[in-house]
């Protein structure tokens, strides 16, 4: 919603003004003179940053530059989605019996007589070892994956850890396949030119453009945002609850520790109102500018991220 919108980005740009020149004044849009034109080059710099860190993101989690030209090229002929898989296997491995010895003192008085008594309570219990294995997987891949050669693998990672039971019952499955994670990427892919970096411009021409933000281009961005959000979070809760409880001895808080709390985000929808303003002196002796000039051409620069 609005309110939640503004107050991440005034917290933002909190952070911004101890990191920029005091020459520079992020501001809202609202609060200084722009042309409409302006809003249209705002949404396009701010979307293709948005872009260019997805990309960033799967690159740091394994995509390379020869796989990201691939899945564009993939894209234009075919949809590209991205996986999750992922199984376990538990297996026994021994039985193993402990003696717990527990010692008891007891005292005793009688006629004058003080006397006690020391026993130890021998404890025999068994316990039952387990391998726990998993394994995961993060893929690419064209179409509905008929073909060996229409996966492309971004991360692959397998683990196993020793578990303890009393009883002689399997504390996991013995083997467990989970549904794959499906989420369509094609969208981002189409933003690439051959060189990777992110292209993406608003259509002013077409009908169906109402404003910056109402328009095919933008709405189809945002629609793609957010299925891949929505699959990162349920991501994150398959490791959360189901691989991560396997280990309960690290001392780490996996459960915060993966949600992006506290993580600046430099993608702000604002205009430089000190840029603006010496633009607009410039233009009222006959030159010309706009307040998308600091983080427009610049910015658009830096939109058009190549990986």
């Amino acid at each position: 919603n609005e309110g939640r919108f503004r107050q991440r980005v005034n917290q933002a740009l909190e952070k911004v003004s101890q990191i920029l020149e005091n020459s520079r004044n992020p501001v809202y849009a609202t609060e200084v003179h722009h042309r409409y034109e302006d809003k249209f080059d705002l949404t396009e710099i701010v979307v293709k940053l948005g872009l260019a860190s997805i990309i960033q993101t799967l690159g740091l989690a394994g995509l390379s530059v020869e796989q990201v030209g691939k899945l564009a090229s993939w894209s234009t002929a075919r949809c590209v989605s991205l996986r999750l898989n992922a199984d376990e296997r538990c297996t026994f491995v021994k039985e193993v019996k402990k003696d717990i010895e527990s010692s008891s003192r007891t005292e005793h008085r009688a006629l004058g007589v003080e006397g006690s008594l020391n026993t130890t309570v021998v404890t025999t219990i068994t316990e039952y070892v387990w391998k726990f294995e998993g394994r995961y997987q993060v893929l690419a891949f064209r179409g509905v994956g008929s073909d060996p050669d229409d996966f492309q693998t971004i991360v692959e990672r397998s683990y196993e850890h020793r578990l303890v039971s009393s009883a002689n019952q399997n504390p996991r499955c013995e083997s467990k396949i989970y549904p794959n994670i499906d989420v369509n990427i094609t969208w981002l892919l189409r933003q690439l030119d051959a060189s990777n970096a992110v292209q993406f411009s608003i259509v002013r021409e077409d009908r169906a453009c109402r404003t910056p933000r109402r328009n095919p281009q933008v709405n189809a961005v945002l629609e793609g945002m957010q299925s891949l959000s929505a699959w990162c979070a349920t991501v994150r809760r398959f490791f959360v609850l189901t691989h991560f409880p396997v280990w309960k001895d690290h001392g780490l808080n996996v459960s915060e520790g993966t949600l992006p709390v506290g993580v600046f985000l430099p993608i702000l929808p604002v205009f430089d109102k000190g840029a603006a303003d010496q633009r607009a002196l410039a233009a009222s002796h006959g030159g010309e500018g706009s307040p998308t000039d600091a983080v427009g051409r610049a910015g658009a620069e830096r939109g058009s991220v190549v990986l």
